[in-house]
């Protein structure tokens, strides 16, 4: 921690400091010859012993070992002492919606193929075997839903699989390139125009797109339901004074929606954001103090290590996220992040 540093610091000119005090009380009445020197000798011992630096220096790491033990009954593991001492001094805690502030336990109401010469079975096939790569709580929900649907996902049937934060992935099965995303992924499929794409958004809900090629073959949408607490976290930290916001990369009705469930409570919601996009709006809350942000996703991962304390959830949360993250939430409780 910072202030253990400046402690040894310290340290290293008091305890000098003292031995030479002790040495004047000893020496100086001798060479002034005042007299009595074993009381001035026996004088210089009590200084030299009531000065002792022991406590001074020990009592930080003890006191930081203390507060990183209690952090840690209440589920919040910190990496290191500075960033214990730095959280004292947050002024403004962003979060990521999906799998933070929501769930992260998706649920397919709407699957559709677009396509007269692809029948749904095969594209849910398709995509469900691509989504079987991806460590996405959303690739999860549409395995489970071909599941449920007697489909069975054959990934290493997927060759040339990429992954596109922020937007989608890629996979080629059975001879034809598929990228499944949002709106964004429909460039790297090569599509020039929309083609009505808008009018099978659901509101209130994520959606998805499918393209073959660059023709578009399908869509979906999914529904998330925000974890227990968010209200009551956002409602604490608001009264400590800490200014909460939220950075998704969905669209503004589905980031709305979860700010209408959270009562309006957080005090401003950025959608459609890429990983790097949420970078830089926290490099800009960086100029009014320091700055937490709470993610899970590789998303996130960028946003978390550019934050003064990224604080990373440790159950739900991706391996990158919480490596970068300087703290590890051990719970799915955001509540615990006032406590």
């Amino acid at each position: 921690a910072r202030i253990q540093t400046f402690i040894d610091n310290c340290a290293k000119w008091y305890i000098p400091v003292v031995v030479l005090i002790s040495a004047g009380v000893a020496l100086v009445p001798i060479v002034l010859k005042v007299g009595d020197e074993m009381w001035w000798f026996h004088l210089a011992l009590i200084v030299l012993v009531s000065a002792c630096p022991c406590a001074l220096v020990i009592s930080t790491p003890v006191t930081v070992f203390c507060a990183l033990s209690k952090a840690a009954t209440v589920g919040l593991l910190f990496k290191g002492g500075d960033y214990l001492e730095l959280l004292a001094n947050v002024r403004t805690i962003a979060f990521d919606k999906t799998g933070t502030i929501t769930r992260g336990d998706f649920v397919v109401t709407h699957f559709e193929s677009l396509l007269e010469t692809v029948s749904v079975e095969k594209l849910l096939f398709w995509v469900s075997s691509i989504e079987s790569k991806s460590s996405h709580p959303m690739a999860a929900a549409l395995v489970n839903y071909a599941v449920m649907r007697s489909i069975d996902p054959l990934p290493e049937k997927v060759e040339e699989f990429h992954n596109y934060p922020g937007e989608g992935i890629h996979g080629k099965i059975e001879g034809e390139h598929i990228h499944i995303g949002n709106h964004r992924i429909s460039q790297r499929a090569g599509l020039t125009e929309s083609y009505g794409l808008e009018s099978h958004i659901v509101e209130g809900q994520v959606s998805g797109f499918i393209f073959v090629g660059a023709t578009p073959a399908g869509t979906f949408s999914l529904s998330d339901d925000c974890r227990t607490g968010a209200r009551e976290a956002m409602r604490e930290l608001k009264r400590m004074g800490i200014r909460t916001e939220m950075l998704t990369g969905d669209n503004h009705a589905v980031a709305q929606q979860v700010q209408n469930h959270l009562e309006q409570s957080l005090d401003m919601v950025h959608a459609q954001l890429l990983p790097e996009d949420k970078a830089k709006i926290i490099e800009s809350l960086k100029k009014d103090g320091a700055v937490a942000m709470v993610g899970d996703g590789i998303n996130d991962a960028l946003a978390l290590a550019t934050s003064d304390i990224g604080i990373s959830m440790g159950i739900s949360g991706s391996a990158l996220a919480t490596e970068t993250g300087h703290v590890i939430l051990m719970s799915n409780d955001i509540r615990k992040i006032p406590e």
